[in-house]
């Protein structure tokens, strides 16, 4: 729901002072006739909320918000944007938007619905000023506006300043998109194509529906899976696909995913100090499963980047092993084993797995399978048999392998 920006009914100074040159982002909040929509989420989170952070990645030290009158500028969009250290403003006519951005500055200018990876934005900055383009398409212009026969102007333009300044003779409720086109083409500003890939879901769209902004999750639950996994039929895969792409277009997802980590977590350890091994592993198991869950739904706040964060995917599956091995070192004690040797045990067994964690072993070693494995082997009392055997079938998976180059 869009609120009121606090003082958009006060007047504001123009940022026509004299100034070092600034790089504006303008991110429009109305809807243009292509039926593509700002106020979409993808991840939780509203299309304009990801323009912004983009533009302020990309080193724009303003965020213009177009919101005519009767459209309000939202609140979030503005702590988002304040609380990163930078300035919005919202503008509601053609000619005030003229005065603010000066001669010397740049103008980054989103269209509403636009969705880009962060990387790409990057690389078509540093490139200077120009108009994204995209090859016309077959069967419809998918919400780009059409330049030519053979090109469609891809919602995206880096423009010098100095043609902001001609917006004031245009009528004062024209919309800014369009008439920058118009004004850019007209100047010679050159158009760039942008590379579109087969290989990365959703590198640069325009989002028009809830089907779009899904697909685009979907996508990006894809990318992660095979940035940070091994083998398709993995179990892992199957749950949190199941349940991670309905949670991934709430807000709350991660908040829900991390709150079963935690519940898990309790009832993991409290069966374990119960001397419950069989219900601790299960606990395990989705405790694990829950994890994973909540790191992918935490990725997708990178997956505008095709950068992935290895330091955060990391900790929880580290956490995971942690947990399994504080449970193979109080349920082996029932075997008499010394204290030493039984977390020697759960140590080696987690490094074991570790190293067998590639294509050929991802199955094996997905934590809720050993978990079962393990789980399934205290019914008939024998988990240090089995443990022991687990941790030989990893290692020689990782000899085999491992000398024959397979990485």
């Amino acid at each position: 729901m869009r609120v009121f920006y606090a003082t958009l009914g006060h007047a504001r100074p123009d940022l026509t002072e004299d100034r070092s040159p600034v790089r504006f982002a303008l991110i429009s909040l109305e809807e243009p006739a292509n039926g593509a929509d700002g106020s979409l989420r993808v991840a939780g989170r509203a299309i304009y909320r990801w323009q912004a952070e983009m533009a302020l990645a990309c080193g724009c030290e303003r965020v213009l918000c177009w919101a005519p009158q009767e459209i309000a500028a939202p609140l979030a969009l503005q702590k988002e944007v304040e609380g990163r250290g930078s300035r919005f403003q919202p503008v509601g006519d053609l000619h005030r938007l003229a005065r603010i951005v000066g001669p010397g500055d740049e103008l980054l200018v989103f269209s509403p619905g636009l969705m880009i990876e962060e990387d790409r934005l990057a690389g078509f900055v540093e490139d200077g000023h120009g108009i994204a383009t995209i090859p016309a398409r077959e069967g419809g212009e998918d919400g780009f506006d059409r330049i030519d026969l053979t090109r469609l102007a891809a919602g995206l333009m880096f423009l010098p300043g100095n043609l902001v300044a001609r917006l004031a003779d245009l009528p004062e409720d024209c919309e800014p998109g369009g008439s920058l086109l118009r004004i850019a083409l007209q100047s010679g500003i050159p158009t760039r194509a942008v590379p579109e890939s087969g290989e990365e879901a959703n590198a640069y769209t325009i989002v028009r529906s809830e089907i779009d902004a899904k697909a685009i999750e979907a996508g990006w639950f894809e990318r992660d899976w095979k940035r940070t996994s091994g083998p398709r039929n993995r179990l892992s895969r199957f749950v949190t696909d199941l349940i991670g792409k309905r949670a991934a277009h709430d807000e709350r997802g991660p908040g829900l995913a991390l709150g079963a980590v935690a519940l898990g977590t309790l009832t993991t350890c409290a069966l374990a100090i119960g001397g419950y091994a069989g219900g601790s592993l299960a606990a395990l198991g989705v405790t694990a499963l829950a994890g994973d869950t909540y790191r992918r739904l935490r990725a997708l706040s990178r997956a505008r980047s095709r950068k992935p964060r290895r330091r955060f995917a990391a900790w929880p599956g580290l956490f995971i092993d942690i947990l399994l091995a504080g449970i193979l070192v109080m349920a082996l004690d029932g075997w008499r084993e010394a204290p030493l040797d039984r977390v020697f045990l759960g140590v080696a067994l987690v490094l074991s797995l570790r190293l067998a964690d590639r294509d050929w072993g991802a199955t094996l070693v997905d934590r809720p399978v050993v978990a079962a494995i393990l789980g399934i082997s205290t019914i008939f009392s024998a988990l240090l048999p089995v443990t022991q055997v687990l941790m030989l079938a990893c290692l020689a998976l990782a000899l085999h392998y491992g000398t024959r180059g397979d990485n």
